[in-house]
């Protein structure tokens, strides 16, 4: 078994790359404590609200992890915290959002098919350094490239405007919602030119085109923001 030691249990804050899923894994499903707990890891996610910060933090964690960013990952952390029975770190993890998040789509790396089965192309996170934690507009450009861009599930738009309409406690919709006010109002600070269409690869190449159609697809009982910070004609 993996030598190194449980360095996310001395975090607390959860400042260290990863800490927040190392520490609910070890928490809920290593095997010492699997069969009591990993039902009510499940429980808690089905239930958790925008107050539970730990289960959004596990949740963005999961999400990079599973879309390629392993950067300040230990590469035996994983298999110390959980002793899982999958044959590496990828397949746990995929098995893991399936079992938690079911009604959502599955995050992958460009070159998997809906399976998270690789293909051969690039493996790479397709907005690597734009969807880090604390990157202006991380949330949304994940969020966009997770259910918006051509390779993603058949279902994943659809499963978007469900997810948009249905829960409202969502803190990750939450957060979404309010980057893309502020970028159909213009505030447009500290995203990159390219970030929008590397992330939806949209026909036509316009930001804007594309924002205005994402909100009235998502928000459709809602009138347009627009860029003087009032609201635009639906």
């Amino acid at each position: 078994m993996a030598g190194v030691r449980p360095y996310w249990r001395r975090d607390p804050e959860r400042l260290v790359p990863f800490s927040a899923l190392l520490s609910l894994v070890e928490t809920y499903y290593h095997p010492e404590v699997r069969h009591d707990n990993y039902p009510s890891l499940i429980s808690r996610v089905r239930r958790s609200g925008a107050n539970d910060a730990d289960i959004q933090r596990f949740k963005q964690d999961l999400i990079a992890l599973l879309t390629g960013d392993r950067e300040g990952l230990h590469p035996q952390a994983l298999t110390e915290a959980a002793w899982y029975d999958e044959d590496d770190d990828t397949g746990f993890l995929q098995r893991l959002w399936r079992d938690l998040y079911p009604d959502e789509p599955l995050p992958r790396r460009p070159g998997q098919d809906s399976a998270g089965v690789d293909d051969g192309r690039a493996t790479v996170s397709r907005v690597k350094g734009h969807t880090d934690r604390g990157t202006p507009y991380g949330t949304l450009l994940r969020i966009v490239d997770t259910y918006c861009h051509p390779e993603a599930d058949d279902d994943a738009y659809a499963a978007l405007i469900r997810r948009a309409a249905t829960r409202a406690d969502d803190a990750e919709m939450v957060t979404f919602r309010g980057e893309l006010v502020r970028l159909l109002e213009g505030d447009r600070e500290g995203l990159r030119p390219e970030a929008l269409s590397t992330a939806a690869e949209y026909p036509g190449g316009n930001d804007d085109a594309f924002l205005e159609r994402l909100w009235r697809d998502l928000y459709p009982d809602e009138p347009l923001p627009k860029r003087d910070g009032g609201l635009g004609m639906r």
